[in-house]
């Protein structure tokens, strides 16, 4: 009994990793979508920085602003291109932990062609399916297990009874002299 407990176990905890597995490609998936984007929202942030400083230097020039304003767009700037290195070696790391989990290659396009639901169920409907979730079934069939291990154990325990026991045949000869 035992050990069919700890085989259900394994066949649970085969369909959690599987389930676990899915779930960090799900997540490293729609983290690159969202580091793209994030790139893509920091270039036209740069670019809008740098036409802000082309006029400040203008302006500048005229007497109109103070060499204190330029530099601190130059500084904004600056934190930009810092901001966006580092948003480009996140991108990386994500598409190689995407590739390692899924095997795409890294410069593989990803698009969301997915919309967000419009009504979730209620709280008690997710309540209901945790007893159905691998992880938690592979613990029950664990505990099970376990519980035979107790038994063993206590069975162990116990008194024994060992019973040998030999048997002779006792064969008498007659001899022919008479006795």
């Amino acid at each position: 009994k035992q050990s069919r407990s700890n085989l259900h176990s394994e066949r649970e905890l085969k369909k959690f990793f599987t389930l676990t597995l899915y779930d960090d490609v799900a997540q490293n998936f729609y983290l690159i979508l969202y580091l793209e984007q994030d790139l893509i929202n920091l270039l036209k942030q740069k670019e809008l920085t740098e036409k802000r400083i082309a006029d400040i230097k203008k302006r500048f020039q005229i007497g109109r602003s103070r060499l204190s304003e330029v530099l601190s767009i130059e500084s904004s700037l600056a934190t930009l291109k810092a901001q966006q290195d580092q948003v480009k070696g996140q991108l990386k790391a994500a598409r190689e932990g995407l590739n390692f989990l899924s095997g795409l290659p890294n410069d593989t396009t990803l698009f969301n062609t997915k919309t967000i639901p419009e009504g979730l169920p209620s709280l008690d409907t997710y309540l209901s399916l945790i007893p159905g979730r691998p992880d938690i079934k592979s613990s029950q069939w664990l505990q099970e297990a376990a519980n035979q291990e107790v038994k063993i154990a206590y069975g162990a325990h116990l008194p024994s009874l060992d019973l040998t026991g030999n048997y002779y045949y006792r064969i008498s000869f007659v001899t022919a002299l008479g006795e």
